[in-house]
């Protein structure tokens, strides 16, 4: 199985774990974590996918980082509005993008 291949099973199984939580969280009644949880099992599915081949195949340069610096600044800008819902839903998808780019690097040296 090559690098690409093992980084889509691996992220189902963490989307599939998100979306466990997910479940875990309604049952408490706690709909906040629910929605977070949901996000998460989300983006492990075709946007990190997509986000790792492109990191793999070295398509574009830095696209990584500048969708980091973009959540990091959405985060800060959210925070100084007061909107603090918003900023911690820009950290937790900052989180599970580098969360996802450290499983591919990991995957990449295994292989290497």
């Amino acid at each position: 199985m090559d690098v690409l291949e093992r980084y889509n099973c691996e992220l189902d199984k963490l989307s599939s774990q998100q979306r466990d939580l997910a479940l875990q969280a309604i049952e408490r009644g706690d709909e906040r974590e629910y929605t977070i949880h949901l996000m998460q099992a989300s983006m492990m599915g075709d946007m990190l996918k997509v986000l790792g081949r492109v990191q793999h195949e070295r398509k574009r340069p830095g696209h990584v980082e500048n969708i980091l610096a973009s959540l990091e600044k959405e985060e800060k800008a959210k925070t100084e509005e007061g909107d603090y819902d918003l900023a911690d839903r820009a950290k937790v998808k900052a989180q599970t993008i580098r969360r996802a780019m450290e499983l591919l690097e990991r995957l990449e040296k295994e292989h290497a």
